[in-house]
């Protein structure tokens, strides 16, 4: 799988199908840039993998938390 697929799975995964927007904003990164990252036009910065995992990490907190309520 290429970088970028990987990216857009994981972005769908967190957030279904309106990921770009939500995972821009949880990034701080303007969504043409995340754009530019899913067409592959630039490359996924290294460091951006690591904030991948802290916000799926927070997004897990916020699913459990949202179980605990059911």
């Amino acid at each position: 799988m290429k970088t970028a697929e990987r990216f857009c799975e994981v972005g769908a995964l967190l957030y279904g199908d309106v990921w770009q927007a939500q995972l821009s904003r949880d990034l701080g990164i303007d969504q043409r840039r995340l754009a530019q990252w899913k067409a592959g036009v630039r490359p996924i910065p290294a460091g951006v993998w690591v904030d991948l995992k802290l916000v799926a990490t927070r997004r897990e907190g916020e699913v459990n938390a949202a179980l605990l309520l059911l």
